[in-house]
């Protein structure tokens, strides 16, 4: 008789999330096809997953703030930002 391999818990401790805000985001199919991939192999959530993600990359920004590997062409302060607009 083989026995069922344990899986690693997907979902944080409870109580965890408390007092951490929520970031809802319509994402690209293959961003979305990896977190789940990379969680699942992980074992962990993919809330998890994407904050991790995000608190590695807060160490690669430039003196502005902003992501060192962005390239794409960022509003000039005169033009009303999406917030604005």
């Amino acid at each position: 008789m083989r026995m069922a391999q344990q899986s690693a818990a997907r979902r944080r401790a409870r109580g965890d999330a408390v007092g951490k805000p929520a970031l809802y985001a319509r994402v690209d199919q293959r961003v979305m096809d990896f977190v789940r991939a990379a969680a699942e192999q992980l074992g962990i959530s993919q809330a998890e997953f994407v904050d991790e993600v995000l608190l590695h990359e807060l160490g690669a920004v430039n003196e502005r703030g902003l992501p060192v590997w962005w390239s794409k062409p960022i509003p000039s302060e005169e033009e009303l930002g999406l917030r604005a607009s």
